[in-house]
């Protein structure tokens, strides 16, 4: 008798023990924190993007691409044909500035022109020779680690398009290279 007693007692403990400390799990939460974020120029950022072109123009701290030919010394031309593929090297110095690894890729979402992407240089000795890589989400570039950079350039496809100004937004994302 005492040692069902002595079980009961046990599984009485063990079961309100569980109820106390429980899952730990929960479906939904809602916390309202303070931040503070300092909003720098793209020189200073924890992804620096700097103008090493005359294609580059800093209009209030950010970075814009301009092929329109009124970025001087260019040449004697106006700005890009219609049905050609431009590629661009070494238009912007990107560096790392924060303190993982990333990758960088380009996404273009627009209609305005048929495709646009950043590049990077490959090393002349890789499989293409020291040709520009384009980078896509599915073929990021190097890992770019802590206080590492390079220059990026910039391929542009005008298929379908006719003469005249285009004003377009491409998106320049970074993500952990850790996070594969």
């Amino acid at each position: 008798m005492k040692r069902r007693q002595l079980l009961l007692g046990l599984s009485a403990v063990v079961s309100s023990s569980a109820a106390v400390v429980g899952s730990g799990a929960f479906s939904a939460v809602e916390a309202e924190r303070q931040l503070k974020i300092d909003v720098v120029a793209d020189k200073d950022a924890y992804l620096t993007f700097e103008d090493i072109s005359n294609y580059a123009v800093v209009n209030d701290g950010v970075i814009e691409l301009q092929f329109d030919g009124q970025s001087p010394p260019l040449t004697e031309g106006n700005g890009l044909g219609p049905e050609s593929v431009y590629e661009f090297s070494d238009v912007l110095f990107v560096q790392n500035n924060g303190n993982q690894e990333v990758e960088l890729f380009s996404k273009y979402d627009g209609e305005s022109v048929s495709d646009i992407h950043l590049t990077q240089s490959t090393d002349v000795n890789s499989s293409m020779g020291g040709k520009n890589q384009i980078l896509t989400e599915n073929n990021p570039s190097e890992p770019l680690g802590p206080g590492d950079a390079f220059n990026i350039g910039i391929v542009i496809d005008t298929a379908g398009m006719s003469p005249g100004t285009v004003n377009t937004t491409l998106d320049i994302v970074a993500t952990s290279a850790q996070s594969e």
